[in-house]
């Protein structure tokens, strides 16, 4: 039988390691004894190479327990080997990590962008699966809320965010210099996977100016009312999930106009048949577009 060189020559199986009983030890046994103690040092409790980062940067292929990976390449996939083998990497720039909900698993269910010191424990679940149990910045915070790129709100009678993992519990809606083409209100509207919801919104708007109007709305929170085509919006509308059984979120929100004096202020309750992973911002009518702006989502 072979010496073992690596951890992972070993089996967990004791008669499918080595010397066995029918091997012709002789002198060789110092040889089993010494390897054993260099594998289990190596593989457990030591700095090996550096790893280059790639799309599949092998972490396991390396020896050593803790390794740095250099490069800037974002990795989709660790490689494969058997499950339970740990590995400790500490990154030395910044690269992206791209969570996969099967062979990449990411604290948050989200892509990580990392950082020069930035360490990472990753636990294998075999198969070429790979389960993230623990990231730690090097700056000293916490992996925090997801900021996704601004679309811009110059066209089209809606804007979509998609993706929102099911782990979500706050959303936060900013709108900066948001107009439409004509007198329709803004309403933002909910979903899971069956779709975007357009009935069952419990909501009001009040607005805000030299007197006060309220306006209900069931199609959705009714965030803005009243407004012209000269309108322009800033402000955030913030979701939160009220109970996790019922999938209940509850809406409030403040936006001005930056146009005149006048301000909007919404609230309301949603209730879903599962796990929101979409948000829509769009016109009650359906005709007017969007003609000037940006919208950004927020979620933690």
């Amino acid at each position: 039988m072979p010496v073992p060189t690596r951890l992972t020559d070993f089996s967990t199986t004791a008669a499918s390691n080595s010397p066995q009983g029918s091997d012709s030890i002789g002198n060789s046994l110092d040889d089993y004894l010494r390897a054993y103690q260099a594998v289990t040092r190596l593989d457990l409790a030591s700095k090996g190479a550096d790893i280059a980062s790639a799309s599949e940067t092998d972490i396991a292929g390396t020896s050593g327990f803790y390794n740095d990976i250099t490069g800037t390449t974002a990795i989709t996939d660790l490689g494969e080997v058997d499950a339970g083998v740990h590995k400790v990497v500490k990154f030395e720039g910044a690269l992206t990590l791209t969570h996969n909900a099967t062979s990449l698993i990411l604290p948050g269910g989200a892509n990580i962008t990392t950082a020069d010191g930035d360490v990472a424990w990753f636990m294998s679940e075999g198969s070429g699966n790979w389960r993230c149990v623990h990231y730690q910045r090097a700056n000293g915070s916490h992996l925090g809320p997801v900021l996704t790129a601004a679309q811009a709100s110059t066209s089209g009678t809606s804007i979509d965010f998609t993706g929102i993992p099911p782990w979500a519990k706050k959303i936060t809606v900013q709108l900066a210099g948001v107009s439409t083409s004509g007198t329709d209100d803004i309403l933002v509207q909910i979903g899971d996977s069956g779709g975007v919801e357009t009935t069952g919104y419990l909501s009001a708007v009040s607005v805000l100016s030299n007197s006060v109007t309220t306006t209900n709305s069931t199609s959705g929170f009714g965030v803005v009312d009243a407004i012209a085509a000269a309108s322009v919006l800033h402000g955030t509308l913030v979701l939160t999930l009220e109970d996790s059984a019922a999938f209940t979120w509850v809406e409030s929100g403040s936006l001005s106009q930056s146009n005149t004096a006048i301000m909007h202020i919404s609230a309301g309750s949603k209730s879903l048949s599962a796990a929101l992973d979409r948000v829509r911002i769009t016109t009650s009518g359906g005709t007017d577009t969007f003609d000037a702006g940006s919208i950004s989502v927020i979620y933690e």
